[in-house]
């Protein structure tokens, strides 16, 4: 009988000391998944995807010209009007001084959430007009050359890796040549991520499309795919380290319409040791030009493709031709083949 009371006492005793290490090791284990997966994602995002750090994204801050009306000739105040849905129709019209396109609606509600939630902190959302001159920062902008900061991340020295061409393919920054070929019938985006030259401790990085639904399907996988960029694939070869932050630039391909149906078609990794291998292969780094002239220099003091002076905007207008194609200063290449001085 005390047998059977001592086995019971030390069954008890068990079950109880038991229960306190599980009790232990649940919170340690999720705190150790939580510090983890928070370390991956610093791969990919940089020390400033910290509750203490602060991180943006930009959008592209569109402006609308003046609208004339043909009968009148009047300036129309109010040009947008609301799409009939469902057998409803609003008769009213409205104006907005700064559209904002819808792609980059979605896309910065999804990288808004995702970021709260592994961040636990609320990202700053501003445009590219409002940090024209402020590159002491880390971001993802969003949207390719309607956004000056992806122009920023495209053109800075330490892009050895992707632009996207006139012809909207996917080109090597050092050989012009096209690493991609495109599929029929899908858009498809760029995920770009750069340590900045000047500021090697911050992250630029570029959700971009083809078309619209590219640049908001790259925002899609990021905020909910990125962790296949850490595993080796049919498409990925090299993936991207635990414990090293690589530049890098992922393709992704989606179905227009169908954010979701965003999938992974190529990443390919920097292996370059930044910045050194930049300050041994300065003569390699060339200047992109997105595929115009400079034509004036922006206030920051670096010249962008886009920017238009005010005396020959009215010209151009005239000619019946966009900016861009008066522009031109290579028909087959947007890349400036003269070394960066």
């Amino acid at each position: 009988m005390f047998t059977f009371y001592c086995n019971e006492i030390i069954s008890i005793i068990s079950n109880i000391i038991g229960g306190i290490i599980v009790a232990i090791l649940i919170p340690v284990y999720l705190v150790m998944k939580r510090w983890h997966r928070n370390w991956q994602l610093k791969k990919i995002l940089g020390r400033d995807a910290d509750s203490s750090s602060m991180f943006n994204i930009v959008y592209a801050k569109l402006s609308l010209p003046d609208f004339y009306d043909r009968s009148t000739k009047e300036i129309v105040k109010y040009p947008y009007y609301k799409e009939a849905f469902e057998g409803h129709q609003i008769k009213s019209k409205f104006s907005i001084k700064y559209p904002v396109s819808s792609c980059e609606n979605r896309a910065v509600s999804y990288i808004s959430s995702f970021y709260a939630s592994y961040i636990k902190k609320d990202i700053n959302i501003v445009s590219d007009i409002d940090i024209f001159s402020k590159f002491d920062l880390s971001y993802i902008s969003l949207g390719w050359d309607s956004n000056y900061k992806t122009i920023d991340a495209i053109k800075n020295k330490s892009n050895t890796l992707v632009y996207i061409g006139d012809d909207h393919n996917f080109r090597s920054i050092k050989t012009n040549e096209i690493i991609f070929v495109k599929e029929e019938g899908y858009d498809y985006g760029l995920i770009l991520k750069i340590h900045p030259y000047e500021y090697p401790k911050r992250v630029w990085m570029v959700c971009a499309g083809i078309g619209e639904y590219g640049t908001s399907g790259a925002a899609w996988f990021l905020s909910h795919k990125w962790k296949e960029f850490f595993k080796k694939s049919d498409v990925i070869n090299n993936p991207l380290s635990r414990f090293k932050s690589k530049n890098f630039f992922a393709i992704i391909r989606v179905t227009p319409g169908k954010d979701e149906s965003a999938i992974l078609a190529k990443l390919i990794a920097d292996e370059s040791k930044f910045p050194n291998y930049l300050k041994q292969n300065k003569g390699d780094v060339k200047i992109i030009h997105m595929g115009t002239e400079v034509v004036a220099p922006s206030p920051s003091g670096s010249p962008y493709g886009f920017v238009v002076t005010k005396s020959n905007e009215n010209d151009m207008e005239s000619s019946g031709h966009t900016i861009s194609q008066n522009l031109k200063s290579e028909p087959t290449s947007s890349i400036d083949k003269k070394i960066d001085q």
